[in-house]
C-alpha cells in the first residue's frame, strides 16, 4: 500500500473555511454578534440563545480561530471586524452584501467545468440580477465600505464642484454615490443611467430616500445607447468600466460627448497594483472571468491614456482604501 508523502490538511481546511463562512452568516442572522458585544462564556451564550452548550462552544472556537471573535480565558466577545460589519445595529453592517456574494459564488460554482469550457453564457444572467432588490441592497452595503466615502471626498475637492448643477451616475444602481453628492451640493441634481429593469428599482429606492425631486434613474445600455450631448457637469462610474475593456474607446467617447466643457468624469475601481491578499484577488479574478468579463481591476496609467485618447484634457488619479486596493481616475473635458 502506498504511503502518502504530503498532508491533505491544506485542502481540507479550504472545505472547513466554507463552513466557517456559512456559520458567520447564520450567526449574524441569529444576532449572535449583537449578543457578543459583551463578553460571554459559551454557557452564557447558550443560555441567552437557547443553544446546547457544547456545540455553542465549538462554534465560538471556530469563529475565534478565524479572527471573528476573540477569546480571553473562558469568555468570548466580538473582534473589531465583527463589531463593525456583523452587528445588526452597525451603520456598516454587511450581512446583505455577504449574502449577495454567497449567492453569486454558489451560482458560479454549480458548473465550473462548463464555465471553463465556455458552454454557459453568464453575463446576461448577471446583468438581469442587478435589478433585484436584494442584489441592490447588497451592492449598496458594499459601496459604503469606503468606495462612496473616498469617491465623494475626491469629487468635493474639485474646484468646480460647488458650481456643478447636473450629474450622471453611470451604472449607478443603488444611487448611494449620487445621493451622497447631492447631500454635499444642494444645487446639484442628477440622473442614474442603468439598465431599464435596474432603473425601475433604483427609482423606488430614490423615492424611499426622499430624493425624487433631484434624482431620477433612466434606462440606458452604454453598449448601444447614448448619454446625450453636453448635458452634465459631472459623470461618475464605480465598478463599471472593467465591463467594457473590449470597447473602452466607445464608452469613454460617449461619456466625453455627454459632458459640458470643463466637466469631470470620475471613475472608481479595484486597483491593479493594490496590495491584495493573493487568495482574495485571484479568487475575484477567477469569478470575474467565469462571469464573462476579462478583469475586475484597472490600471491607472492605461485608463488615463485611454481618457486622453477620447479627448479629455486633464487627468488625475488617487489610490485609496486599506492597502491601496481601490483606484480613482478622473478626467476633465477641455
Amino acid at each position: 500500500m502506498q504511503t502518502p508523502t504530503q498532508d491533505i490538511n491544506a485542502i481540507e481546511t479550504m472545505l472547513i473555511n466554507g463552513l466557517a463562512f456559512k456559520t458567520i452568516i447564520a450567526a449574524a442572522h441569529a444576532k449572535i454578534f449583537d449578543t457578543l458585544e459583551q463578553p460571554k462564556t459559551a454557557a452564557e451564550l447558550a443560555e441567552d440563545m437557547g443553544f446546547k452548550e457544547s456545540p455553542a462552544k465549538s462554534m465560538l472556537n471556530l469563529l475565534a480561530a478565524n479572527g471573528i471573535v476573540e477569546k480571553s480565558d473562558d469568555k468570548f466577545r466580538n473582534s473589531r471586524i465583527a463589531s463593525e460589519f456583523l452587528v445588526s445595529s452597525s451603520k456598516l453592517n454587511q450581512l446583505k452584501s455577504l449574502e449577495l456574494f454567497k449567492r453569486f459564488h454558489e451560482a458560479i460554482s454549480e458548473d465550473i467545468i462548463g464555465l471553463l469550457k465556455g458552454e454557459i453564457e453568464t453575463r446576461s444572467i448577471i446583468d438581469k440580477s442587478w435589478g433585484q432588490q436584494d442584489s441592490m441592497d447588497g451592492t449598496a452595503e458594499h459601496a459604503i465600505l469606503g468606495a462612496v466615502q473616498d469617491t465623494v471626498a475626491f469629487i468635493t475637492e474639485l474646484p468646480e464642484f460647488s458650481s456643478m448643477k447636473q450629474m450622471c451616475d453611470i451604472g449607478g444602481n443603488h444611487g448611494e454615490f449620487s445621493m451622497a453628492l447631492l447631500n454635499a451640493n444642494p444645487g446639484l441634481s442628477g440622473e442614474i443611467a442603468d439598465f431599464p429593469h435596474v432603473a425601475e428599482t433604483s427609482n423606488q429606492r430614490i423615492a424611499q430616500r426622499g430624493f425624487s425631486e433631484r434624482l431620477k434613474a433612466f434606462g440606458c445600455d452604454l453598449r448601444k445607447d447614448s448619454l446625450g450631448h453636453e448635458k452634465y457637469d459631472l459623470s461618475i462610474a464605480s465598478h463599471i468600466l472593467y465591463a467594457f475593456t473590449d470597447n473602452m474607446e466607445q464608452i469613454l467617447k460617449s461619456v466625453y460627448d455627454s459632458l459640458k466643457p470643463g466637466g469631470w468624469f470620475v471613475t472608481h475601481h479595484l486597483n491593479e497594483s493594490g496590495n491584495f491578499d493573493p487568495r482574495y484577488i485571484t479568487g475575484v479574478q477567477f469569478v470575474t472571468n467565469l462571469s464573462g468579463y476579462k478583469t475586475h481591476t484597472l490600471n491607472a496609467d492605461r485608463l488615463a491614456a485611454a481618457m486622453k485618447e477620447a479627448g479629455f484634457k486633464t487627468t488625475k488619479s488617487r489610490e485609496v482604501g486599506i492597502g491601496r486596493t481601490r483606484l480613482i481616475v478622473a478626467a476633465q473635458k477641455g
